[in-house]
């Protein structure tokens, strides 16, 4: 089972989540029920794992996707401030900006070491804890999401591969000027200049020339950074498909150990290990989860001033 986990951004999390949220309503139902089929070969000691696993998985599977969604917005702001600095314009306003980005940035590359650490410790008992039924649960979860993966990918095909062509047509066009300016470059690297000078004159030619031209080739640079990144953003979409199936789960689990006579499922895990019992804090709503990677990690930070 994959560990590679993901997490949250304190702040730049509410905005995205808000995004990825409102694309839910297109989403079709992935789970179908599965989760309660298998919930019901269960004790309530099994579900409860169970819970917290999918729970782990869901959070930081949000995180992942909330997190990406930062590369292009800081490339395209980088991109801008170099522009106005060669340009003589205000940077001030995307300095501000940049400065924002980070801030979420260390936010969340904070979450995600603590949710990073608690799954790994939610796994690591696990594997000693584990019993067979717990473990056909997860290995039928597993199969679950990568036929629904597989789906989405065939039925979203065509689209992808026009997005494909697009970008290669884009990288095609920059990446001759880049040949260009490799070949400029290394006909200065020989001594050869695009007009006569004199001898003395040759450095001093082409470093004239590496400077004028320079914002312009880094300006075709740009071009194809920034087709990359949409290009990866085409891609990334599986990766929110993967946080909604993740969240479907998680929401039809939680509806079903909430729903019994017995004491509601605990959160029982943080970043140390098992919690004790008087630690321990119900499992939040699926609607509420963000609340509660926020209180997390404003806890973790009170702990560690």
């Amino acid at each position: 089972m994959t560990k590679k986990i993901i997490l949250s951004t304190i702040f730049g999390l509410f905005s995205f989540f808000l995004i990825i949220t409102q694309e839910q309503q297109n989403f079709p139902d992935f789970s179908k029920n599965i989760c309660f089929k298998l919930c019901q070969a269960m004790s309530f000691q099994e579900q409860e794992i169970f819970a917290n696993i999918v729970y782990l998985l869901y959070v930081n599977a949000l995180l992942d996707a909330t997190i990406d969604r930062y590369y292009a917005p800081l490339s395209h702001v980088t991109q801008q401030i170099r522009r106005n600095m060669t340009d003589f314009a205000n940077p001030n306003d995307e300095l501000a900006m940049a400065y924002c980005l980070l801030e979420d940035i260390s936010a969340i590359t904070k979450a995600r070491l603590i949710y990073n650490t608690t799954l790994e410790e939610c796994l690591n008992y696990y594997e000693q804890h584990k019993t067979e039924t717990l473990d056909n649960a997860l290995q039928a979860l597993q199969i679950n999401a990568q036929e629904c993966l597989q789906k989405w990918a065939h039925e979203h095909s065509e689209h992808f591969t026009k997005s494909l062509k697009k970008s290669k047509t884009i990288l095609s066009e920059n990446a001759q000027n880049i040949l260009v300016a490799s070949n400029m470059l290394k006909g200065l690297s020989k001594g050869a200049l695009p007009f006569n000078t004199t001898e003395e004159n040759k450095r001093i030619a082409a470093i004239n020339i590496v400077m004028k031209n320079n914002p312009i080739f880094m300006n075709h640079a740009n071009n194809i950074s920034n087709t990359l990144d949409e290009t990866m953003d085409e891609a990334m979409n599986i990766i929110y498909i993967g946080v909604e199936i993740y969240r479907q789960y998680y929401e039809d689990i939680y509806a079903i150990i909430t729903s019994s006579d017995q004491d509601s499922a605990t959160i029982l895990f943080d970043e140390y290990g098992l919690l004790p019992a008087e630690y321990r804090s119900s499992l939040p709503h699926v609607a509420t989860v963000k609340e509660e990677i926020y209180k997390t990690t404003q806890q973790y930070s009170s702990s560690h001033v």
